[in-house]
């Protein structure tokens, strides 16, 4: 178990706080987030080998009191790559089913359908959940409130290019996808998921985005994050075509000395951005 807490974390003040939880590999790994001291005051990661990360919630909540206290808001970080973006002034709520058939064919088990709405970029990012995967969870959290992946990459690539003149292209990384977000004169160009199987299906992605969208190779920036390494085969040959590649090792919600050695942060970087979308 991998526990970091500032000195402002207060248990007894948790219903001021914000729990967000994601699955991991063989366990689970949540933040606290408060609200008066705008950042993140606590993390913490567990797992064990052979299980999925629905036992291993199910084994911590009840000895778990920082899982079972009492919280402004409980959010679930959905890391499902399927999702669809709508502009807003076409979207309705009777229009789920339609659009996701429409881009993902039939239901093959029974879908549960969320929306979050991305005000910054005027869409809304429909994504579908198995019913059987939402319940297990409403059964330590009746009000958890999901938020999609990409949904958190898009606002936070946004809000990150207001500080930039140039565009840049923003890669968050699973373990054989990646989702690329453009942003482009503080606008939204591209947000897509991208499966890949080497190094060079991943680099042709890359390089045909800057291609299509005519981007210069030595000043548009490419910030990393996710499940990937600063010594990856895949930015070793990105950085043979791309002059500007930034591993993304900060949050705008991530302070304090206690966070100052957390290894890794860029792996839960939806994570800790989580509040832009939600709060």
């Amino acid at each position: 178990m991998t526990k970091i807490t500032d000195k402002a974390f207060d248990l007894s003040q948790s219903i001021n706080y914000t729990l967000s939880i994601r699955f991991v590999p063989n366990g689970f790994c949540f933040i606290v987030f408060g609200k008066d001291a705008n950042k993140v005051i606590c993390y913490q990661e567990n797992s064990k080998v052979g299980w999925s990360p629905i036992e291993a919630l199910g084994a911590q909540f009840e000895s778990n009191p920082i899982l079972k206290a009492n919280y402004r808001q409980v959010l679930f970080l959905d890391d499902e790559s399927l999702c669809t973006f709508v502009p807003t002034g076409v979207f309705s709520d009777a229009d789920f089913s339609k659009v996701w058939k429409l881009n993902f064919g039939e239901e093959k088990e029974p879908m549960r359908f969320f929306s979050d709405t991305l005000r910054m970029a005027d869409v809304v990012n429909i994504y579908a959940l198995p019913v059987q995967k939402v319940s297990r969870l409403l059964r330590f959290f009746p009000s958890v409130k999901y938020v999609n992946r990409q949904s958190v990459h898009v606002v936070s690539s946004l809000m990150e290019n207001k500080r930039h003149s140039e565009p840049q292209v923003f890669v968050n990384f699973y373990s054989d996808s990646m989702d690329v977000v453009l942003v482009q004169d503080k606008i939204l160009q591209l947000a897509n998921s991208y499966t890949f199987r080497n190094d060079d299906e991943f680099l042709y992605f890359i390089l045909n985005l800057y291609e299509h969208f005519s981007l210069d190779q030595y000043n548009v920036e490419t910030v990393v994050s996710g499940f990937i390494e600063e010594n990856d085969s895949k930015l070793a040959l990105l950085k043979r075509y791309v002059k500007q590649v930034r591993m993304q090792k900060t949050s705008s919600f991530l302070s304090g000395k206690e966070f100052e050695n957390m290894p890794n942060v860029w792996h839960h970087m939806n994570l800790f951005n989580l509040p832009l979308c939600a709060l």
